[in-house]
């Protein structure tokens, strides 16, 4: 990872608002721009410092940055490397620095400006080197591979939230770290519940089986979903699948370099409203992925990003009938000059197999 290039370019968009340095407190964008995973603090400024505790070997973990252990805690030794430092004008991350924290630094330097800023690191991180879409192919390869052994096991007797773990043993198996996100097994009326808590019910049982599931490697995260039909495929079944499938085929063939994120929302609701299900679609089509499951760029209908070369996306329409199930199909995607290329590639249902 080029981190002196991220540290050089996030050093830039400083000179704007005019502060000195830049308080990080989102752990992804402690790692993205340092390499550093633990729990603690960074400062972003002429030097590069991270601020942690004895629990950490920062000084191994974080690339071209000074690492300064303080057992008072990450805020009291924020305080003393800024003290040092002199800074008279300081950003912090105003998504992420809790009102208490700041309050608390700036009772610890009262001479110092502390000025709200969002997003500095997170939009940087929206366009992916290679080395890092390597790690997220790794995920989706683990992500493909956890779901191919479990439906190739005897799963028709497990729970939901037993399927999930078996899941998450897989994904280790396979190379991953863990899984990037609790995973989701939804059968039946737990399928259409988009963020459904997998529980108690059996995978014995007839109707939509839904899996929505991710795995991260080295940080960097995987997320898919496939939809499958327990028992005989009725036609209520074929009809929302079959709109989905097609919704979700028409939104990947879309994207392009340029292309703006509520356009590729419309052409999925689109081609939904001609299956006269478009009522069913209640969330947005995808979201980046990254360091974090839910990273910039948002594709709803009212987001106005452009969508641009090496952006990782997901692509993700779904129909949900509350009592029944419901149905989504998501790759993660990279954008390319040509299209998208997908990282996950985990086997789907046709039209033609149902």
């Amino acid at each position: 990872m080029d981190y002196r290039a991220r540290q050089s370019n996030l050093i830039e968009k400083l000179r704007e608002p005019k502060v000195n340095a830049l308080i990080v407190a989102s752990p992804a964008s402690q790692q993205y721009l340092t390499g550093f995973r633990g729990e603690g603090l960074l400062l972003a400024g002429p030097e590069y410092v991270v601020v942690t505790d004895g629990r950490y070997q920062a000084e191994s973990q974080a690339a071209e940055a000074k690492a300064v252990v303080n057992d008072k805690g990450h805020w009291a030794g924020l305080a003393e490397v800024l003290g040092d430092a002199g800074y008279r004008r300081v950003g912090f991350e105003s998504d992420h620095v809790t009102v208490a924290a700041l309050e608390r630094l700036s009772g610890l330097l009262k001479s110092v400006e502390f000025v709200p800023l969002q997003r500095l690191v997170e939009t940087q991180r929206v366009i992916k080197e290679e080395a890092e879409i390597d790690l997220m192919r790794r995920a989706a390869e683990a992500t493909d591979a956890a779901l191919a052994g479990l439906l190739a096991s005897s799963y028709a007797d497990l729970t939901e939230a037993q399927a999930a773990l078996n899941l998450h043993r897989r994904m280790l198996d396979h190379g991953a770290e863990g899984p990037a996100f609790d995973l989701i097994v939804g059968m039946g009326p737990g399928a259409a519940e988009p963020h459904h808590r997998s529980a108690e019910p059996l995978l014995n049982a007839a109707g939509p089986l839904l899996f929505d599931i991710g795995a991260r490697v080295e940080g960097y995260c995987s997320d898919m979903t496939r939809t499958l039909c327990l028992g005989p495929v009725d036609d209520r079944f074929r009809e929302a699948y079959v709109a989905v499938y097609d919704a979700q085929a028409r939104a990947v063939e879309a994207v392009r370099p340029g292309a703006v994120a509520r356009d590729l929302y419309k052409v999925a609701r689109d081609a939904l409203d001609e299956a006269g299900m478009a009522e069913y679609f209640c969330h947005g089509l995808g979201h980046g992925v990254g360091l974090e499951i839910h990273e910039m760029p948002g594709l709803g209908p009212n987001r106005e990003e452009v969508v641009e070369v090496n952006q990782v996306i997901t692509i993700e329409p779904g129909v949900y009938f509350p009592g029944w199930g419901g149905i989504r199909i998501e790759d993660t995607v990279v954008v390319r000059e040509g299209g998208a290329e997908s990282l996950t590639r985990a086997p789907k249902l046709t039209p033609d197999e149902l």
